[in-house]
């Protein structure tokens, strides 16, 4: 039998070849470029790989200096607590230094001041006693001169008779004018605080015994030209008095009647 494939030519067989020769050229490019990029991923990966293992294995070391610094912080917080605990007790023993000083010059000045405190007591009760010597010498004074007063007016007085239920003794006598500072033509001033008013009740105390700070006026009114009517008593009403009195010009108050009575008449109560 005869072969019935057609003969090639020497070009066809060329390119034949050729075409080949590209096929294999292909496939070892397309082979290189896959084992590139095998090398680059492979290179890739261990370099992240190096990269988390750098990572890792500095994680310690940038823990050291916080365990440092809180190591630092602890010491810190021991000495500042030492250091407060030394001031406070230096402040403690500087406050009880202070106080002791404080309790010593309180206590220096409490004696300072009650020493002061008993002098001006002595001082104080000297001059009480030096006072209620003088005032006990007034009183007696004028106590003496009272009962001398009385005992004179009683030696020379005339007893007068009365008609009025409330007198129970009356007398007269020749007493003297207490004096006046008046002068000129006279009028009687019943005023409060006027020089009649005034020397009115020196003339009645010389006639009653009634010291000035232990004597009542009821009533004075005129009863007259230069005639006056002053009804007194002490302070507990137990001696109750009815003046009558004439002003005698350049002389002054002079009490002419005494008329001691029961109680304060009912229209001056």
């Amino acid at each position: 039998m005869k072969n019935n494939r057609p003969k090639q030519s020497r070009t066809q067989k060329k390119e034949t070849k050729r075409n080949r020769f590209e096929k294999i050229y292909y496939i070892i490019i397309t082979i290189l470029i896959l084992i590139l990029v095998g090398l680059l991923t492979y290179i890739f990966f261990i370099r992240d790989s190096g990269t988390d293992q750098i990572s890792e294995d500095i994680t310690p070391t940038t823990e050291l200096p916080t365990n440092t610094d809180e190591e630092n912080e602890e010491n810190d917080s021991e000495n500042t607590e030492e250091n407060n605990t030394q001031t406070e007790s230096e402040n403690s023993e500087l406050t009880n230094q202070e106080d002791q000083e404080t309790e010593d010059a309180s206590d220096s000045n409490n004696e300072s001041a009650t020493d002061n405190e008993s002098s001006e007591t002595d001082e104080n009760a000297d001059e009480e006693e030096t006072t209620d010597s003088s005032e006990q010498s007034s009183n007696e004074a004028e106590n003496t001169q009272s009962n001398e007063t009385e005992e004179a007016n009683t030696e020379n007085t005339e007893s007068v008779e009365s008609e009025d239920p409330l007198v129970e003794d009356a007398y007269t006598a020749d007493w003297p004018a207490v004096g006046t500072e008046q002068s000129g033509e006279h009028t009687t001033d019943f005023s409060d605080g006027s020089q009649d008013r005034t020397e009115i009740n020196q003339a009645v105390r010389s006639v009653t015994g009634l010291q000035a700070g232990n004597m009542i006026e009821w009533w004075i009114g005129g009863s007259g030209s230069d005639e006056v009517t002053a009804t007194v008593s002490d302070s507990n009403q137990s001696q109750v008095y009815r003046v009558s009195l004439q002003f005698i010009e350049g002389a002054g108050w002079k009490p002419t009647l005494v008329e001691e009575l029961s109680q304060v008449p009912d229209e001056y109560q």
